[in-house]
């Protein structure tokens, strides 16, 4: 297929394409582990950000999406080991179809060896079938052993949240 070209039939193809699409990150980091539920902020810097469609919005680390469809979710951890007995982070993706009962969705771990300032990323990666605005909903979560800082950064995407909508459910 051609990139943008539109779609006239096929079983559960979205004739408009990608209509909803934006990047959220935390502007502060922190150390822990758990739901992230501060600090967020949708992308808005540096020039040439891009936000397509209704945006998403969060109530405490908790997203609501702007329109049911799949959507692609892609999580983004940036970490820095501040000892060196840290062993592994995790970073995933917690999802819910009834407002209440959240899922662990999709994990990735890494492995962090050598001693402080050691620095890593863990993507983790979800396709979700958003059925009700009000119902589906999603949260991203850091798991680690120690001492280990959750980077941030105001104007540039370390830690963070790519959402795209890919089509109608």
């Amino acid at each position: 297929g051609v990139i943008g070209a539109s779609v006239t039939g096929g079983a559960g193809l979205d004739a408009t394409g990608i209509t909803h699409a934006s990047q959220w990150r935390i502007t502060s980091g922190f150390n822990g582990s758990g739901v992230i539920t501060a600090n967020w902020a949708e992308a808005d810097a540096p020039v040439g950000f891009g936000v397509m469609g209704a945006s998403m919005t969060q109530s405490s680390g908790e997203f609501t999406f702007p329109a049911t469809g799949y959507w692609y979710l892609i999580g983004h951890g940036y970490f820095t080991e501040n000892n060196t007995s840290s062993l592994y982070l995790g970073f995933q993706i917690n999802t819910t179809i009834d407002n209440s009962t959240y899922a662990t969705a999709a994990i990735k771990y890494t492995q962090m060896v050598g001693g402080n300032n050691v620095h890593a990323q863990s993507n983790v990666f979800y396709i979700f079938d958003v059925t009700d605005t009000s119902q589906c909903k999603c949260k991203f979560q850091v798991s680690h052993q120690n001492s280990v800082s959750n980077g941030a950064n105001a104007n540039v995407l370390y830690t963070g949240a790519t959402f795209m909508r890919l089509g109608a459910t």
